[in-house]
């Protein structure tokens, strides 16, 4: 007859492991949440605004910069909450490399640029 044990031993490991998983899952979805709640709304009808103006005024220069001709990373750097969303991002680039990374076994070595 077989040993219930280590099998009820595994069985318990991996609903732990499902529990553990679907917490964090949700605490994922929050941390996302929060993030695009605070963000998103106000960085998109920015975007749209300069986009169909297709200038913005570069905030060290003081000068015009055309939307289309610019690229987008200097674009998205006069945005009127770049260091705000700078660090949000940061937050959830934390909360993922902290709580998400290990339990996933996600490959973040490959993020580092």
């Amino acid at each position: 007859m077989m040993n219930p044990v280590p099998w009820l031993q595994m069985t318990n490991m991996i609903s732990y492991q499902g529990l553990v998983r679907t917490f964090l899952s949700n605490d994922m979805l929050m941390v996302l949440n929060k993030f695009l709640t605070k963000n998103q709304n106000n960085y998109k009808r920015w975007y749209k605004y300069i986009s169909d103006k297709d200038e913005v005024i570069d905030v060290i220069t003081n000068t015009p910069l055309k939307v289309h001709l610019t690229p987008i990373n200097k674009i998205q750097k006069q945005y009127y909450n770049y260091s705000k969303i700078c660090n949000d991002f940061k937050v959830v680039n934390d909360f993922f490399t902290s709580r998400v990374q290990q339990t996933f076994n996600v490959n973040t070595t490959k993020w580092d640029w």
